[in-house]
């Protein structure tokens, strides 16, 4: 077997195991049972509110229901929309009022007296499949790298994970765009999950949005303490450790400043009471 076959027999391969995993997404609810991790789901959801969908809003576009993204597809949101947060320690149900003290509680509550919210159709799809290439134990802070995690990343294993990332973003792509509109909407869309998945990137945390504000903000909070604290400590020191006190001399000039005003505001007054103390002292 030639190079030019080698090529595209294991590029042939490679696009089958893709599709193949797409498939595998896509297959009838039945098969997951309970199996779909809630947790995980919700970490697919969460990235997706905050990175993905935006895009579509923002540029008034429908996401196609070839998309394994969609909402509409997503075999908990029906379940997850009818669970309320209470406080930390209460979630309840609003199927059937029930209370729990914890999310893993309802989760199992879901599953065992609610399983028929769960969306079942042929193309629901179970959002925590989508882990591995969404990176849920990074972006929810459960996996932290080493530095052998880092050093003996490979490139070929995160590139699979790559693939796999924009085949999916493919298929959300409407096909009524064309042209370069297409392009850079499906580039934006890409950039949004899958820039993650290189060596260099792949231990990266995705920031929320207005966190950049946030960083800003907090920025401009220390410098402006460590001026204050600066003043502070020069003042203390200008007091109780050289001769002229800073606090003294700034007393005396505002004493100079309230004379100075004083005199101005009413001359008539000042001026009698020099000649006053002027007869006294004869």
């Amino acid at each position: 077997m030639n190079n030019g076959e080698m090529f595209g027999t294991s590029t042939a391969v490679k696009y089958l195991k893709i599709l193949i995993f797409l498939f595998g997404l896509s297959i009838n609810v039945f098969c997951h049972g309970n199996t779909c991790s809630r947790r995980n789901s919700r970490i697919v959801r969460r990235i997706l509110d905050e990175h993905f969908y935006k895009y579509y809003v923002n540029e008034d576009i429908n996401m196609p229901d070839s998309c394994l993204f969609k909402p509409t597809r997503d075999m908990y949101l029906f379940s997850e929309q009818n669970k309320k947060e209470e406080g930390s320690t209460k979630w309840s149900c609003e199927f059937c009022g029930k209370a729990f003290m914890a999310e893993s509680s309802i989760d199992l509550h879901f599953d065992n007296r609610h399983s028929d919210k769960i969306l079942r159709a042929d193309n629901a799809v179970c959002l925590a499949d989508l882990c591995d290439f969404l990176r849920c134990d990074i972006v929810s802070g459960v996996k932290k790298p080493s530095y052998w995690d880092e050093a003996l990343c490979k490139e070929s294993e995160v590139t699979v994970l790559r693939e796999k990332c924009e085949a999916a973003i493919k298929s959300c792509v409407p096909l009524t765009l064309i042209g370069t509109k297409r392009y850079d909407f499906q580039r934006e869309l890409k950039e949004s999950v899958c820039s993650y998945l290189t060596c260099d990137r792949y231990w990266e945390v995705p920031l929320k949005e207005g966190s950049a504000f946030g960083m800003t903000a907090y920025v401009v909070a220390v410098v402006l303490l460590f001026m204050l604290l600066t003043i502070y400590y020069f003042v203390v020191y200008s007091h109780f450790y050289t001769e002229h006190s800073l606090l003294d001399e700034t007393e005396g000039l505002l004493a100079s400043n309230r004379q100075a005003i004083y005199s101005q505001s009413a001359p008539g007054s000042y001026q009698m009471r020099q000649r006053s103390a002027y007869v006294a002292n004869r």
